[in-house]
């Protein structure tokens, strides 16, 4: 695996630096000649200094050392969503193999995730929280309440699992990141994380009718997902727009948008999302 050094050395020489002229003052000649081999580590304070004068910030450096991919989720936790997100049957038992009997406690929490997918997947309709083995949601559940700062990892874990957890637990998660996350504004992958979490959390909030969190959330929504970029989400904003007009609007409007979001995703090819909203789409028809 590449080493920070190797990536610096990289650069350095990319941009036509010389040792010196970005070593002196902050490490020996010696350290900087191993630190590039990666036979050491720098010290934050120092590695950052090295960084400006390359004219670099560290999330570019992640960017570019993670081979000009955005490292914002673990090697294992991005094979997990991938995998979920196509409804991948093979590749999450894969998954819950590898991992389960692992020592860490974040490749146990990947594993346990992996666990209750396959159990999703496995429903033709949406499972009951009872479907679920309560010791892996014990598990979940326990780690994110136990965790008094949430960071990047917590916030994907919780987007990941949230379907997992009683409505009433959903709900006081929602209002502990929903806090946490707007720390993160600025952060280039904000309004994805954020957007992606409010989706998660308002199919429930419709099924469960609770017209106050779906009026707090669907506007955090549409706000979040003007740009461009997120169309992808916009498609889940404009679905449970329709949602809002069934149950609390012209029913037959809204019934129109959330078939015309669901063809869009199967001419897009995504099958396996545009099912999902017609079973949610079917749940508050017969409500």
């Amino acid at each position: 695996m590449k080493t920070y050094g190797e990536t610096i050395r990289a650069l350095r020489l990319s941009k036509g630096f010389s040792q010196k002229e970005i070593y002196t003052g902050i490490v020996s000649k010696s350290y900087a000649i191993e630190f590039e081999k990666g036979k050491h580590d720098m010290s934050i304070s120092h590695f950052m200094a090295v960084l400006d004068r390359l004219y670099l910030n560290f999330q570019e450096f992640s960017f570019i050392h993670n081979d000009y991919q955005e490292p914002v989720l673990s090697k294992h936790m991005a094979r997990y969503a991938d995998a979920a997100n196509q409804g991948n049957v093979k590749e999450l038992k894969r998954i819950e193999s590898e991992l389960q009997q692992s020592k860490s406690e974040n490749e146990q929490l990947i594993a346990t995730l992996a666990r209750l997918t396959l159990i999703t997947l496995k429903h033709p309709e949406t499972p009951l929280i009872t479907d679920y083995p309560p010791k892996d949601v014990s598990l979940l559940q326990d780690y994110l309440m136990r965790v008094d700062s949430w960071t990047f990892h917590e916030i994907t874990l919780f987007i990941n699992s949230s379907g997992f957890f009683d409505y009433d637990v959903r709900c006081q998660l929602m209002q502990v990141v929903t806090k946490r996350i707007r720390k993160y504004h600025g952060f280039s992958f904000y309004d994805k994380v954020f957007s992606s979490l409010i989706v998660n959390f308002l199919g429930d909030a419709f099924i469960i009718g609770d017209k106050q969190q779906v009026s707090l959330y669907l506007e955090l929504l549409g706000d979040l997902t003007q740009d461009i970029t997120l169309s992808f989400q916009r498609d889940f904003y404009l679905f449970y727009t329709g949602l809002e007009n069934i149950l609390w609007g012209d029913a037959l409007t809204g019934e129109d948008c959330c078939q015309e979001i669901i063809a869009h995703l199967n001419r897009q090819g995504h099958k396996h999302f545009a099912s999902n909203l017609q079973q949610t789409l079917t749940l508050i028809m017969n409500k």
